[in-house]
């Protein structure tokens, strides 16, 4: 078998087009999407963690304010039975639910400080950060609120003066002195 061998002449004024080297091409290709899907993920990550935060917090928000709306420590002055409704209300409910909100952002709305008596309840404010970069989403933090009007039950001491109140319309005296003292023991427990 012979082999033939052809020798062409290169002529020097055509210039020959180099080949491009397309190696690396995919894995580069990879990485740049690779990189963008995992952006994508770690937002929508923190986002469902603020969403949870959120949840979490109106939970606790709801379940302090019931706590706040029947606790009375049976006093004589219903200002009293506020000041210890809150702090149960935050201690044995609040923190147990959601260690992690500090004391400062709980705000109790106690009948004797608001205008209008359907805003007696908890309200809780936190700051959270959109998202894990601020080039996504700003640098401002997202401000989350709840908020849980429930009100207060009128208290064991409320109940008693309102009763005094009607004992003394009927008979005309002074409850609890004299031949009203008996009346006082007239209960509604609904005042």
């Amino acid at each position: 078998m012979k082999v033939f061998t052809v020798k062409v002449k290169q002529d020097s004024s055509v210039r020959t087009r180099p080949t491009l080297n397309e190696d690396g091409q995919s894995l580069a290709e990879f990485i740049l999407t690779f990189g963008i899907v995992c952006l994508i993920v770690f937002i929508f990550v923190k986002l469902a963690f603020n969403f949870t935060k959120g949840y979490m917090v109106h939970y606790a928000n709801f379940m302090a304010s019931r706590s706040y709306l029947v606790q009375d420590n049976n006093s004589a002055s219903p200002e009293s039975a506020d000041g210890s409704a809150e702090q149960v209300a935050y201690t044995k409910v609040y923190k147990k639910i959601f260690p992690s909100v500090p004391r400062n952002k709980i705000k109790f709305m106690q009948p004797s400080s608001v205008d209008k008596k359907v805003y007696v309840g908890v309200r809780t404010s936190i700051q959270e950060s959109f998202s894990l970069s601020s080039m996504i989403g700003g640098s401002e933090p997202i401000n989350l609120t709840s908020e849980s009007f429930l009100g207060r039950t009128p208290t064991i001491s409320e109940c008693a003066s309102g009763v005094c109140n009607s004992v003394s319309q009927i008979s005309g005296g002074e409850c609890g002195s004299g031949d009203t003292k008996g009346f006082v023991t007239l209960w509604d427990n609904g005042c």
